[in-house]
């Protein structure tokens, strides 16, 4: 089971009576697994509380929008083409469609971070 919820506010009260409400309609509760959100929650702490046996995850495209703030030209030191290249591999990488290339793009990964030291 999953859970999917659209707050306006993330703030403890909203977050605390968002998780009673779907642990009161949802009486299999307990079996939900992950939860996405689609930014880093600064409440977390209260999913965590209520969910123990679940993850809660950055939606992808967070993910990738934090990579593209993280790895810039100034803080890692590198050109901007390098830079468009590490970018570049991460999404290939976070899109593969089948283990096989995701391995290849992972090894390519391995050896673009010992030229680089990004990854």
């Amino acid at each position: 089971m999953s859970l999917y919820s659209l707050l306006i506010d993330e703030d403890k009260i909203t977050l605390g009576e968002e998780t009673q409400l779907f642990k009161k309609e949802n009486a299999n509760w307990e079996a939900t697994k992950t939860a996405f959100t689609d930014k880093d929650m600064k409440d977390h702490h209260i999913f965590n509380q209520e969910f123990p046996d679940a993850r809660l995850l950055l939606c992808l495209y967070y993910t990738l929008k934090t990579f593209r703030r993280e790895i810039t030209v100034d803080k890692m030191k590198i050109s901007s083409a390098h830079r468009e290249q590490c970018l570049n591999l991460i999404q290939r990488i976070t899109y593969s469609h089948s283990d096989g290339e995701y391995i290849e793009l992972e090894f390519n990964k391995f050896q673009f971070s010992q030229s680089y030291g990004i990854l």
